[in-house]
């Protein structure tokens, strides 16, 4: 196996860092300003933030495949982890579990489902949502207050 094959699999190791960090700081509710996301639903989905995770996943598993010692190993490492991982990941970005979305996103649709489209073109126009979201105290004022002003 030639350096080139290490360079490539720490290459595409080294990859998936940023979808993992990103991804977990999503999970974890550290940046909620993808949730503002107004991209094309079609080409660009809210949904893809929440595959941040499993994506890193399958370029680990990739870039770990690539050095593996024998032919059969790295086969086996795509066909039965990688390639259904990859499956998976699709999967989710057409049927989406409640479980994966962060715990404030299932918040916000169980108890204000029927603002919800008014709380976002709210938080697109307020500069600092984000910090005053930042608590889950924080997020029940900022909707209290949406509701207040609207009438609600």
């Amino acid at each position: 196996m030639g350096s080139n094959t290490y360079y490539i699999s720490l290459g595409l190791i080294i990859l998936s860092v940023p979808f993992l960090v990103y991804g977990l700081r999503v999970q974890f509710g550290r940046y909620k300003r993808w949730y503002l996301h107004e991209g094309d639903p079609v080409y660009s989905p809210k949904e893809m933030f929440y595959v941040y995770i499993p994506i890193s996943l399958v370029i680990v598993i990739l870039g770990i495949a690539l050095i593996l010692p024998t032919y059969e190993l790295r086969q086996a490492a795509f066909f039965l982890v990688d390639l259904p991982l990859i499956i998976a990941t699709s999967l989710l970005l057409f049927w989406l579990p409640n479980w994966i979305k962060p715990a404030w996103v299932r918040w916000l649709e169980k108890n204000h489902g029927d603002i919800l489209l008014l709380l976002l073109r709210e938080a697109r126009i307020t500069s600092n949502w984000e910090q005053r979201v930042a608590t889950q105290e924080g997020l029940e004022a900022w909707v209290a207050e949406v509701r207040h002003n609207h009438g609600l």
